[in-house]
């Protein structure tokens, strides 16, 4: 009889424990982030003083891309939501504020003293070209930009999208349901060998076309700014302190415990730049082609020479005559490497290499694949230092 009473007592504690727990996992704050780069530097600062969760396919295209009724549902609950900003999101920009309240919402790229960096024009840069860039506290009207093509694996985010215009799910869909029209459009992975076929008007705006197509995202000083903000180490720290602030804005009781996380984080990624700086040291007059400019942020950084980008325009493939012209800059211009990306396929970087002493590698901007958690902006970051290095010291 007393083992029966010593049992119930024990379940009912149990219980009562469980759901004690459940309700302080109820009572942290939710943020919802919008790619994988700034949902690790959320994870990072909060640990686990606050729930982080990304939006469906967020490794995929961050421009371009649908939302689900059940990203929708998470807007709905989330305390804050991070976003890049509507330059490189431009399509889910209705969803987000007809769903979260503007002091819900957190957009990185309206961070005042951000570092900004032109967008460059033309998708060869030539041997020798720098930038240097002294403007780096830019306006925030930076250029709209995508950080896929349309050459994008179809398993990487075209079984799985609902219009962000049906922000709930009323008849009781699944969320993997979208419409048969909007994969046709999207679907255009299967054309990436048939350049020959390419209209040649489409190419010959292509060659005079600035290599994002896009004329609307200016600064007030005339210029466009590249979106890539999260690959310059000295704005992943403004967006940890911005996140820092918003967050116990709304949650003052975690004013010490973030004040705490923030000051390590910091230190981390201090390091980080260091580790960086000293791994691509002496690096700076290697000649590489990245797939599209997606990195400048990061080469900026570390004093990097890249000689153009394979896709003058992620939207559009390359015709004919601008691979032509890319092969012919590659063989006079000492070219070292060209580098793809886990979400495209390779036809067109094997086309460069053909008859060329030409070298491959891969780099990623979003950190497609990385496990989520407090050290996937660092790994991000490493990776792309690692690749560098490798391809270009063979």
């Amino acid at each position: 009889m007393m083992q029966k009473q010593f049992m119930a007592a024990l379940a009912a504690g149990l219980l009562s424990s469980s759901m004690l727990s459940s309700a302080y996992a109820a009572d942290k704050p939710l943020i919802v982030t919008t790619i994988p780069p700034i949902q690790g530097l959320a994870e990072a600062l909060v640990g686990d003083l606050a729930e982080v969760q990304p939006l469906s396919n967020a490794g995929a295209t961050p421009h371009g891309r649908t939302l689900k009724p059940s990203d929708v549902r998470k807007l709905t609950k989330a305390d804050m939501v991070v976003q890049v900003g509507p330059v490189l999101e431009s399509s889910i920009q209705k969803v987000l504020h007809s769903n979260v309240e503007d002091d819900h919402l957190l957009t990185l790229e309206e961070i005042k003293g951000l570092h900004f960096l032109e967008i460059r024009e033309g998708g060869v840069w030539g041997e020798g070209h720098h930038h240097d860039h002294d403007h780096g506290h830019g306006d925030h009207d930076d250029h709209g930009h995508d950080d896929h093509a349309e050459e994008h694996h179809d398993e990487h985010g075209h079984d799985d999208h609902a219009h962000e215009e049906h922000g709930h799910d009323d008849h009781g869909h699944d969320d993997h349901a979208h419409d048969e029209k909007e994969h046709k459009d999207h679907d255009h992975a299967e054309h990436e060998g048939h350049d020959d076929h390419d209209h040649e008007k489409h190419a010959e705006h292509e060659e005079h076309h600035d290599e994002h197509g896009h004329e609307e995202h200016f600064s007030g000083d005339g210029h466009a700014h590249d979106p890539h903000l999260w690959l310059s180490v000295k704005n992943a720290k403004m967006m940890v302190d911005a996140m820092e602030k918003q967050l116990v804005a709304h949650s003052p009781e975690l004013k010490d415990g973030l004040a705490e996380r923030k000051t390590a984080l910091i230190a981390k990624l201090d390091q980080l730049d260091k580790d960086l700086s000293t791994q691509l040291a002496g690096l700076g007059d290697v000649s590489y082609l990245v797939f599209h400019d997606a990195y400048q942020y990061f080469e900026d950084s570390y004093g990097l020479k890249p000689a153009g980008a394979v896709l003058l325009d992620p939207e559009r493939k390359p015709g004919a005559k601008r691979l032509s012209e890319l092969r012919e800059f590659v063989e006079h211009n000492n070219v070292k490497c060209v580098f793809t990306e886990p979400q495209f396929k390779p036809k067109l970087v094997k086309v460069l290499q053909e008859d060329t002493n030409l070298k491959t590698g891969e780099l990623d901007p979003i950190g497609f694949g990385l496990k989520a958690g407090g050290n996937q902006y660092f790994e991000l970051m490493q990776n792309l230092s690692t690749s560098l290095k490798g391809c270009l010291t063979k």
